[in-house]
């Protein structure tokens, strides 16, 4: 994955998240990997990418027969072929961070794992299964939209389904620049499943690598 990464002019902040976070790149995205470093080296952010990858995901069947003669058909199609979301996904979040200077990470742990928690609890009885789906098509519309108003009603509204209080470090997501890490950290974890580090090792990066990414 490294190869040819340091062929341009980058910047100090891009130096610094290649060299601090490459390894960790999602092996089971190999196939877009020009895609990431045309991201990376024409300043584009990585939230779009993400976002292109996770529409692929939830929306498969609407791009079954997408062709792929632009970048982000690549991405969205590459996110169409995932079988599962998982925490490597979140190499995308931790990479943009460090370009954005952010020192405030840690909040994209604690949203992947409020998102997982909170899907266990959907997942307890039927009348609350069958609402996740709804709930993740509005916290995506909110993530591209950048709506922080949109994104917390419907996050009070999920929380209340299960009679739980939301999270504290929700209230940053209010702030723009932690927004975008927390609300796509945590649609990533309510839509995780639970594989064996075997079913990992032939998909992606395994779970304690993704966490090894934030960390780095």
């Amino acid at each position: 994955a490294t190869a040819n990464i340091y062929s341009f002019h980058i910047s100090p902040n891009l130096a610094k998240a290649i060299r601090e976070l490459i390894d960790h790149y999602p092996k089971n995205l190999q196939d877009i990997f020009s895609e990431f470093l045309f991201y990376i080296y024409t300043g584009r952010s990585l939230y779009e990418f993400l976002f292109l990858l996770l529409s692929g995901f939830f929306r498969k069947e609407s791009y079954e027969n997408l062709e792929t003669k632009t970048i982000e058909a690549r991405i969205v199609k590459a996110g169409s072929n995932m079988h599962f979301l998982g925490p490597n996904l979140l190499f995308f979040i931790n990479f943009q961070e460090v370009l954005n200077m952010n020192t405030q990470k840690y909040y994209t742990n604690w949203a992947f794992r409020a998102g997982q928690e909170l899907k266990k609890l959907y997942n307890e009885n039927e009348s609350t299964q069958k609402k996740l789906e709804p709930l993740t098509y509005r916290l995506l519309e909110a993530v591209r939209r950048k709506d922080k108003e949109y994104f917390i009603h419907n996050l009070i509204r999920a929380y209340l389904e299960v009679e739980k209080e939301i999270p504290f470090f929700f209230k940053e997501a209010l702030d723009d620049k932690n927004f975008s890490m927390i609300a796509y950290a945590f649609l990533i974890g309510l839509n995780s499943e639970e594989k064996s580090k075997e079913e990992q090792s032939k998909e992606g990066q395994a779970t304690d690598e993704g966490e090894n990414s934030e960390s780095a």
